[in-house]
C-alpha cells in the first residue's frame, strides 16, 4: 500500500484521529441512474444508514481496495474457494505459486 493510502487508511479507520479532527467535507451534483440511487437507498435503508454515508463508505472501499484490484487485474474470490484449493492442491505447486507472485510483486525477493 503507498504511503497515501495508508495515511488514508489509517485516518478513515483510527477513531481517535477522525474524532479528534473535523472531518472536511465537499458538495457535488452527480447524475446517477436512479435503478442505482434506488438500490444505493435499499442498501443504506437495511444498514440504519443515511444514503450519503452508505456513498462515502461505497467511495471509501473503491479507493482503498478496489482499484488496486482492477489496476492490478487480481481477482476477488470467495473464503470458501480459498478453502478449497488449500486443501486439493498439492503444498509444492502451492508454494511455487506464492515464490512466483511474490517475485513479480517484489523483484528482491528473487
Amino acid at each position: 500500500m503507498g504511503d497515501e493510502t495508508q495515511s488514508l487508511w489509517f485516518n478513515r479507520n483510527n477513531k481517535k484521529a477522525s474524532s479528534s479532527r473535523k472531518s472536511k467535507k465537499s458538495n457535488i451534483t452527480l447524475a446517477i441512474d436512479t435503478e442505482i440511487v434506488d438500490m444505493l437507498k435499499g442498501m443504506a435503508e437495511r444498514e440504519s444508514l443515511s444514503i450519503n454515508s452508505k456513498i462515502n463508505s461505497i467511495l471509501w472501499r473503491y479507493i482503498i481496495f478496489y482499484r488496486y484490484v482492477e489496476q492490478d487485474g487480481s481477482l476477488v474470490i470467495p473464503s470458501r474457494s480459498v478453502n478449497f484449493f488449500i486443501e486439493n492442491i498439492d503444498e509444492e505447486k502451492w508454494i511455487k505459486e506464492y515464490t512466483d507472485t511474490l517475485e513479480e510483486i517484489v523483484p528482491f525477493f528473487s
